[in-house]
């Protein structure tokens, strides 16, 4: 964790929290703004923003569900970027432009979203921790979602049955690095 996170962190334990928004504001604040403006915002969408990614940090943190191995500036651009996408499919349906009908994401949702994005991250390493043969086996069954018989063929098994019996012995192998890995074991016991 960067000494900038620890210091945020200490201020608001510590009941300082004009000095924490400060520094965070200082830290933060031109990364979402320029993200903002990017996507066709402007200087108060940026501050309107800003400020509810900010409530949405000190409820998890002060509700336990933060974890400071996060890096806060990441964590704060991500909550930022998910509320500021949310904002735009709400104005867009109010426009009409889009007739969806999905109910308006709340803070635990965009929450859920970084603990995905991260939880997705954490597993993309492990799997380039695999051996090629799995790495490939698994991205022809689950991501081109090949047949058996298939992979077989197209990895030079000598049958259907031993591309399954691969396919068990890889994903196995995955779920067990998963299981093992300590950004997880948290989170498993949840």
């Amino acid at each position: 964790m960067k000494r900038r996170d620890t210091k945020i962190l200490e201020y608001i334990r510590a009941g300082k929290d004009d000095k924490a928004i400060a520094l965070l504001y200082k830290n933060e604040f031109e990364k979402i703004a320029s993200m903002v403006r990017s996507r066709g915002g402007n200087e108060e969408d940026a501050r309107d923003i800003f400020q509810d990614t900010v409530l949405i940090f000190y409820k998890q943190l002060k509700l336990g569900r933060y974890d400071d191995r996060y890096e806060t500036g990441a964590f704060i651009f991500t909550v930022a970027r998910n509320l500021w996408i949310n904002k735009l499919k709400k104005d867009s349906r109010l426009m009409g432009l889009e007739e969806v009908s999905e109910k308006l994401t709340d803070e635990e949702e965009v929450l859920q979203q970084v603990l995905t994005s991260e939880r997705e991250s954490k597993v993309k390493f492990l799997f380039r921790q695999l051996g090629e043969t799995c790495r490939e086996l698994l991205v022809l069954a689950y991501y081109h979602k090949l047949s058996m018989a298939e992979i077989a063929r197209r990895m030079g098994f000598k049958s259907e049955d031993v591309a399954k019996s691969k396919k068990y012995k890889c994903k196995k192998h995955l779920i067990e690095k998963v299981k093992d890995h300590e950004g997880f074991r948290n989170e498993l016991t949840l």
